[in-house]
Protein backbone atom coordinates (compact mmCIF):
# COMPACT_ATOMS: atom_id res chain seq x y z
CA UNK A 1 0.00 0.00 0.00
CA UNK A 2 0.77 3.59 -0.67
CA UNK A 3 1.36 6.00 2.08
CA UNK A 4 0.69 9.69 1.37
CA UNK A 5 2.29 12.04 3.63
CA UNK A 6 0.61 14.55 5.53
CA UNK A 7 0.77 17.05 2.82
CA UNK A 8 -0.37 14.95 0.27
CA UNK A 9 -3.53 13.65 2.17
CA UNK A 10 -4.18 17.36 2.87
CA UNK A 11 -4.32 18.44 -0.65
CA UNK A 12 -6.64 15.24 -1.21
CA UNK A 13 -8.84 16.03 1.51
CA UNK A 14 -9.17 20.00 -0.29
CA UNK A 15 -9.49 18.19 -3.97
CA UNK A 16 -12.18 15.99 -2.19
CA UNK A 17 -14.34 19.24 -0.76
CA UNK A 18 -13.89 20.81 -4.21
CA UNK A 19 -15.04 18.41 -6.30
CA UNK A 20 -18.07 17.72 -3.46
CA UNK A 21 -19.05 21.08 -3.37
CA UNK A 22 -19.10 21.49 -7.27
CA UNK A 23 -21.64 18.73 -7.50
CA UNK A 24 -23.49 20.15 -5.01
CA UNK A 25 -23.59 23.14 -6.79
CA UNK A 26 -24.10 21.41 -10.31
CA UNK A 27 -27.12 19.63 -8.38
CA UNK A 28 -28.82 23.48 -7.16
CA UNK A 29 -28.21 24.32 -10.30
CA UNK A 30 -30.17 21.34 -11.84
CA UNK A 31 -32.61 22.36 -9.83
CA UNK A 32 -33.21 25.86 -10.40
CA UNK A 33 -32.53 25.38 -13.83
CA UNK A 34 -35.57 22.56 -13.98
CA UNK A 35 -38.10 24.74 -11.76
CA UNK A 36 -37.31 27.61 -14.27
CA UNK A 37 -38.14 25.21 -16.68
CA UNK A 38 -41.37 23.79 -15.47
CA UNK A 39 -42.15 27.66 -14.16
CA UNK A 40 -41.73 29.05 -17.76
CA UNK A 41 -43.94 25.46 -18.93
CA UNK A 42 -46.45 26.27 -16.47
CA UNK A 43 -46.36 30.51 -17.99
CA UNK A 44 -46.34 29.09 -21.92
CA UNK A 45 -49.48 26.67 -20.88
CA UNK A 46 -51.26 29.32 -19.11
CA UNK A 47 -50.19 31.99 -22.28
CA UNK A 48 -52.18 29.48 -24.12
CA UNK A 49 -55.15 28.57 -22.42
CA UNK A 50 -55.83 32.12 -22.11
CA UNK A 51 -55.34 33.09 -26.24
CA UNK A 52 -57.62 30.46 -26.24
CA UNK A 53 -60.27 31.48 -24.28
CA UNK A 54 -59.90 34.72 -26.34
CA UNK A 55 -59.77 33.46 -29.12
CA UNK A 56 -63.39 31.44 -28.05
CA UNK A 57 -64.71 34.56 -26.44
CA UNK A 58 -64.06 36.33 -29.61
CA UNK A 59 -65.93 33.77 -32.22
CA UNK A 60 -69.06 33.74 -29.26
CA UNK A 61 -69.66 36.91 -29.54
CA UNK A 62 -69.13 36.90 -33.62
CA UNK A 63 -72.20 33.95 -33.70
CA UNK A 64 -73.97 36.69 -30.67
CA UNK A 65 -73.42 39.16 -33.37
CA UNK A 66 -75.05 37.38 -36.44
CA UNK A 67 -77.94 35.84 -34.42
CA UNK A 68 -78.55 39.28 -33.00
CA UNK A 69 -78.67 40.99 -36.31
CA UNK A 70 -80.64 37.33 -37.92
CA UNK A 71 -83.84 38.34 -35.01
CA UNK A 72 -83.65 41.83 -35.67
CA UNK A 73 -84.29 41.28 -38.98
CA UNK A 74 -86.74 38.87 -38.53
CA UNK A 75 -88.44 41.21 -36.09
CA UNK A 76 -88.65 43.83 -39.29
CA UNK A 77 -90.21 41.34 -41.39
CA UNK A 78 -92.72 40.10 -38.39
CA UNK A 79 -96.16 42.25 -38.73
CA UNK A 80 -99.54 42.21 -36.41
CA UNK A 81 -102.50 43.81 -38.13
CA UNK A 82 -106.34 43.16 -39.09
CA UNK A 83 -107.56 42.24 -41.91
CA UNK A 84 -109.14 44.94 -43.94
CA UNK A 85 -109.60 44.01 -47.43
CA UNK A 86 -109.42 40.71 -49.55
CA UNK A 87 -108.78 40.81 -53.76
CA UNK A 88 -108.01 37.70 -54.96
CA UNK A 89 -104.37 36.94 -53.36
CA UNK A 90 -103.68 39.93 -52.45
CA UNK A 91 -105.01 41.46 -48.81
CA UNK A 92 -104.95 44.52 -47.19
CA UNK A 93 -104.09 45.15 -43.52
CA UNK A 94 -103.97 47.71 -41.32
CA UNK A 95 -101.11 48.36 -38.52
CA UNK A 96 -102.07 51.67 -36.27
CA UNK A 97 -102.28 53.93 -39.37
CA UNK A 98 -100.75 52.11 -41.87
CA UNK A 99 -102.17 49.61 -44.20
CA UNK A 100 -99.98 47.49 -45.77
CA UNK A 101 -100.36 45.40 -49.18
CA UNK A 102 -99.64 41.80 -48.60
CA UNK A 103 -99.34 39.55 -51.23
CA UNK A 104 -99.60 36.13 -51.04
CA UNK A 105 -98.30 32.90 -53.34
CA UNK A 106 -98.50 29.29 -53.82
CA UNK A 107 -95.35 29.16 -51.35
CA UNK A 108 -97.32 31.33 -48.36
CA UNK A 109 -98.03 29.06 -45.48
CA UNK A 110 -101.52 29.88 -44.28
CA UNK A 111 -102.05 28.51 -40.14
CA UNK A 112 -105.36 29.07 -37.92
CA UNK A 113 -104.20 30.18 -33.61
CA UNK A 114 -103.12 27.08 -33.05
CA UNK A 115 -101.38 25.91 -35.67
CA UNK A 116 -104.11 23.97 -37.79
CA UNK A 117 -103.31 24.26 -41.65
CA UNK A 118 -105.48 26.68 -42.77
CA UNK A 119 -106.39 28.87 -46.47
CA UNK A 120 -107.73 32.68 -47.62
CA UNK A 121 -110.77 31.15 -48.17
CA UNK A 122 -110.90 30.79 -43.89
CA UNK A 123 -110.23 34.50 -43.82
CA UNK A 124 -112.86 37.20 -42.73
CA UNK A 125 -112.11 41.07 -42.58
CA UNK A 126 -111.65 42.24 -39.16
CA UNK A 127 -109.32 38.90 -38.64
CA UNK A 128 -106.04 39.25 -36.69
CA UNK A 129 -103.28 38.31 -38.46
CA UNK A 130 -99.72 37.46 -37.86
CA UNK A 131 -97.41 37.97 -40.86
CA UNK A 132 -94.44 37.28 -42.45
CA UNK A 133 -92.50 38.31 -44.89
CA UNK A 134 -89.95 40.03 -47.63
CA UNK A 135 -90.90 44.00 -47.50
CA UNK A 136 -90.44 46.34 -50.43
CA UNK A 137 -87.71 49.65 -50.16
CA UNK A 138 -90.97 51.90 -48.37
CA UNK A 139 -92.10 49.02 -46.18
CA UNK A 140 -95.77 49.17 -47.09
CA UNK A 141 -95.83 46.22 -49.68
CA UNK A 142 -94.78 42.42 -48.32
CA UNK A 143 -94.73 38.70 -50.16
CA UNK A 144 -95.62 37.05 -47.40
CA UNK A 145 -94.31 33.59 -46.36
CA UNK A 146 -96.75 33.20 -43.92
CA UNK A 147 -99.54 33.84 -42.62
CA UNK A 148 -101.26 33.35 -39.39
CA UNK A 149 -104.79 34.27 -38.90
CA UNK A 150 -105.26 34.58 -34.88
CA UNK A 151 -108.62 34.67 -35.21
CA UNK A 152 -110.52 31.03 -36.60
CA UNK A 153 -109.52 27.84 -34.89
CA UNK A 154 -110.66 24.78 -35.02
CA UNK A 155 -113.22 24.23 -32.54
CA UNK A 156 -116.32 21.97 -32.11
CA UNK A 157 -118.54 24.87 -31.43
CA UNK A 158 -122.10 24.86 -29.95
CA UNK A 159 -124.44 27.85 -30.29
CA UNK A 160 -128.01 28.11 -29.27
CA UNK A 161 -130.11 31.31 -30.35
CA UNK A 162 -133.31 32.85 -31.93
CA UNK A 163 -132.78 32.97 -35.81
CA UNK A 164 -132.92 36.70 -36.55
CA UNK A 165 -132.11 36.48 -40.31
CA UNK A 166 -131.90 34.16 -43.29
CA UNK A 167 -130.21 33.78 -46.65
CA UNK A 168 -130.02 31.39 -49.19
CA UNK A 169 -126.17 30.29 -47.22
CA UNK A 170 -126.28 32.34 -43.80
CA UNK A 171 -128.62 31.57 -40.77
CA UNK A 172 -128.14 34.62 -37.73
CA UNK A 173 -128.86 34.10 -34.86
CA UNK A 174 -129.01 35.79 -31.43
CA UNK A 175 -127.33 34.12 -28.51
CA UNK A 176 -127.41 34.37 -24.58
CA UNK A 177 -123.38 34.07 -24.15
CA UNK A 178 -122.16 34.97 -27.27
CA UNK A 179 -124.11 37.75 -28.78
CA UNK A 180 -124.89 37.72 -32.53
CA UNK A 181 -123.47 34.49 -34.26
CA UNK A 182 -123.33 34.09 -38.10
CA UNK A 183 -124.04 30.42 -39.57
CA UNK A 184 -122.30 29.30 -42.63
CA UNK A 185 -124.38 27.27 -44.74
CA UNK A 186 -123.35 24.77 -47.28
CA UNK A 187 -124.57 21.65 -49.24
CA UNK A 188 -123.01 19.41 -46.29
CA UNK A 189 -125.04 20.68 -43.65
CA UNK A 190 -127.77 19.02 -42.41
CA UNK A 191 -131.12 19.70 -40.48
CA UNK A 192 -132.89 17.97 -37.99
CA UNK A 193 -136.17 18.94 -35.74
CA UNK A 194 -136.47 16.20 -32.93
CA UNK A 195 -136.34 12.44 -33.90
CA UNK A 196 -137.45 13.73 -38.37
CA UNK A 197 -135.03 15.37 -40.86
CA UNK A 198 -136.35 18.45 -42.00
CA UNK A 199 -134.35 21.10 -44.39
CA UNK A 200 -133.40 24.54 -44.67
CA UNK A 201 -136.45 25.65 -46.08
CA UNK A 202 -138.17 24.87 -43.09
CA UNK A 203 -136.25 27.14 -41.05
CA UNK A 204 -137.42 30.03 -40.31
CA UNK A 205 -137.16 33.75 -38.67
CA UNK A 206 -137.54 33.37 -34.84
CA UNK A 207 -137.37 29.44 -34.57
CA UNK A 208 -134.70 28.38 -31.69
CA UNK A 209 -132.07 26.51 -33.29
CA UNK A 210 -128.76 24.83 -32.24
CA UNK A 211 -125.78 25.09 -34.62
CA UNK A 212 -123.04 22.64 -34.66
CA UNK A 213 -119.42 23.38 -36.01
CA UNK A 214 -115.80 23.06 -36.29
CA UNK A 215 -114.63 25.97 -37.18
CA UNK A 216 -115.30 29.28 -35.43
CA UNK A 217 -113.96 33.15 -36.27
CA UNK A 218 -114.27 34.64 -33.23
CA UNK A 219 -113.49 38.34 -34.81
CA UNK A 220 -116.05 38.04 -37.35
CA UNK A 221 -118.61 35.45 -35.08
CA UNK A 222 -118.97 32.98 -37.92
CA UNK A 223 -119.26 29.28 -37.66
CA UNK A 224 -119.43 26.34 -40.36
CA UNK A 225 -122.70 25.02 -39.68
CA UNK A 226 -122.55 21.00 -39.87
CA UNK A 227 -125.19 20.45 -38.33
CA UNK A 228 -129.08 22.63 -37.81
CA UNK A 229 -131.13 21.46 -34.93
CA UNK A 230 -134.29 22.96 -34.72
CA UNK A 231 -135.46 23.13 -31.01
CA UNK A 232 -138.98 24.69 -31.40
CA UNK A 233 -140.86 26.20 -33.84
CA UNK A 234 -141.88 29.87 -33.94
CA UNK A 235 -144.48 31.00 -31.52
CA UNK A 236 -148.20 31.22 -33.58
CA UNK A 237 -149.19 35.29 -33.94
CA UNK A 238 -151.84 36.07 -32.08
CA UNK A 239 -155.15 37.26 -33.41
CA UNK A 240 -156.95 39.58 -31.64
CA UNK A 241 -160.90 40.06 -32.89
CA UNK A 242 -162.23 43.93 -33.62
CA UNK A 243 -165.12 44.48 -30.50
CA UNK A 244 -168.26 44.19 -32.08
CA UNK A 245 -170.76 46.68 -32.79
CA UNK A 246 -167.58 48.15 -35.16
Amino acid sequence: MVRMNKKQANTTKIIFAVVLVTVQLFIVQASHAQNQTRGLLRDLKQEVVQEKKEIVKEKTQNILEQVKNVIKEKIKKHIKGTLTAMTGNVLTVRQGQTNLTIRTTDKTKFKRKFGGISSLGEFSINDQLIIIGNRNADSTEIEASYIRNMSIQRRFAVFVGEVTAKSSSVLTLKTESRGAQTAIISSNTTYKEKNKTITFADIQIGDKILVKGELWDRASDKIDAKAVLRLNTRKPATVTQAPEGL
